[in-house]
């Protein structure tokens, strides 16, 4: 049983106040391929029937001002995330546990202008999201591996008679992961001969403290809208990452130095 509910108040100014919340559970997948056994291909999730379903409680606090062309509104969001699945330890006798969690707190601003249905007009919106998510891991909570702070949208578009030319920015923070600290001597190597000399990367003990730079990309687009009696077709052209911008996501590493 999954209780959901939102409370809101419009005053005469236009102004909205809205309270949510809402409790979201869901089993585990159970694809073939993910949570086996190893060389045995049955979903192993199926039949561990000491596991609960995984679960999420979301609360959110808004407020929206309406004026006479744009809509702007703030949001405070808190999610907690609880039994997620994890690994369980060798010594439990069993192969999963519902330990995991994760817990995301944040806030959001935008601003909207919506389209109004006219031949020549211009309609989009903007977005700043902030968030601060950490991961329940041996027992402390931690940084969490596919955290985002900042995340900026925009959306732009202009129509003038039966054409439209719009574009979409995404400026978003880098994942975190794990610096490599230093390097020791693989094993089975004598790292005294540098011609076969192996090294095996040792990383930092702040588990995710580094991040990725920044990641941004623009799309634009082009889209022709034609009425017929019987409806109407549209069709649009879209270059996707204009720039051709590629992120960084991965340490660099040579096992030979």
């Amino acid at each position: 049983i999954d209780p959901r509910g939102l409370v809101s108040f419009e005053f005469p100014s236009e102004t909205t106040l809205s309270v949510a919340g809402g409790q979201y559970q869901s089993f585990a997948q159970t694809n073939t391929f993910y949570f086996n056994q190893v060389f045995n291909y049955q979903p192993q999730v199926v039949v561990a029937d000491y596991l609960e379903p995984e679960r999420a409680i979301h609360r959110t606090f808004g407020i929206e001002q309406k004026t006479d062309a744009f809509v702007i509104k703030l949001e405070g969001f808190a999610n907690d995330f609880d039994r997620l699945l994890e690994y369980a330890p060798a010594s439990s006798g069993k192969l999963f546990t519902n330990a995991g969690g994760i817990r995301s707190r944040g806030v959001e601003f935008s601003v909207r202008k919506d389209s109004e249905g006219t031949a020549n007009e211009f309609f989009g919106w903007l977005s700043y999201t902030y968030t601060r998510s950490e991961r329940w891991r041996d027992g402390a909570w931690g940084n969490f591996e596919y955290e985002q702070p900042h995340s900026l949208k925009l959306v732009a578009g202009y129509r003038f008679g039966a054409n439209t030319i719009g574009a979409q920015f995404q400026l978003y923070s880098g994942f975190p992961y794990t610096a490599i600290a230093g390097s020791t001597c693989s094993t089975g190597y004598d790292c005294s001969n540098t011609s076969t000399a192996r090294y095996s990367p040792s990383y930092a003990a702040n588990l995710y403290g580094s991040r990725y730079p920044f990641s941004h990309r623009l799309d634009i687009r082009f889209t022709r809208k034609v009425p017929y009696s019987w409806g109407y077709f549209s069709w649009y052209i879209e270059i996707i990452n204009i720039y051709n911008y590629a992120a960084a996501n991965e340490q660099k590493w040579s096992y030979n130095q």
